[in-house]
């Protein structure tokens, strides 16, 4: 497979900006909006109409920019015909997370407007955009590196919400492997689907499972 020349530098410029922008809104934008809203649906639409500006639609424009760069590339990734078992590990995981972790999170029933756009915003940034755009080869092995830097970069974009709901310090190990491992299981469901849509409905099942079990 040709080196992805093409992409390598403005999806470093874009990660950069992306994480710095967002850690600026969720630490410094978001508390006003806590404050401002009127109640918890409201703020959770706002905060979802916000997520889906600052993340969906800018991957969109890079995968169109950059779609020939891609591994799996647009509109493929969208309609390619899946086998159901792929969306089935994400989603036992979820289970099993549901019933036995140990990460601090702090959910309510209007959380899940949030946590079903992040199923779909975080899947098409981090799997449909970051990892589709370093990936190498059609092997695991080959394909190694690039899900593990996905996996942990998609661990690190926690790191502001952690700090602004005060559970960073409890979070940081346990919370760090579990997650970039959550990512890496959605990175292998979606070179293995070759679907993004799958992998967006499989995030979204999992953060309900677990919101679930967290409101109880």
């Amino acid at each position: 497979m040709e080196t992805k020349k093409n992409i390598t530098k403005p999806l470093i410029i874009y990660a950069v900006l992306f994480y710095i922008i967002w850690a600026v809104y969720t630490l410094l934008l978001s508390p006003v909006i806590d404050e401002a809203a009127p109640n918890p649906w409201i703020k959770n639409s706002i905060e979802a109409v916000i997520k889906f500006a600052v993340w969906t639609v800018p991957s969109f424009l890079f995968i169109h920019k950059y779609n020939d760069d891609l591994h799996i590339k647009s509109p493929d990734m969208f309609r390619n015909k899946f086998r159901m078992e792929w969306i089935m590990l994400p989603v036992l995981l979820g289970a099993y997370a549901a019933m036995g972790n140990k990460l601090t999170i702090h959910a309510a029933w209007p959380d899940c407007i949030d946590y079903i756009m992040a199923g779909f915003a975080e899947e098409l940034l981090f799997r449909g955009l970051f990892l589709n755009a370093i990936v190498k080869g059609d092997t695991l092995k080959e394909q190694a590196p690039a899900i593990i830097a996905s996996s942990v970069f998609f661990a690190m974009i926690h790191y502001p919400i952690w700090i602004k709901e005060g559970h960073f310090a409890q979070n940081i190990i346990v919370g760090t492997i579990f997650i970039s491992l959550l990512g890496a299981v959605f990175a292998v469901s979606f070179l293995k689907s070759r679907n993004i849509v799958l992998v967006m409905a499989a995030h979204a099942v999992y953060d309900l499972i677990f919101i679930f079990h967290k409101v109880q």
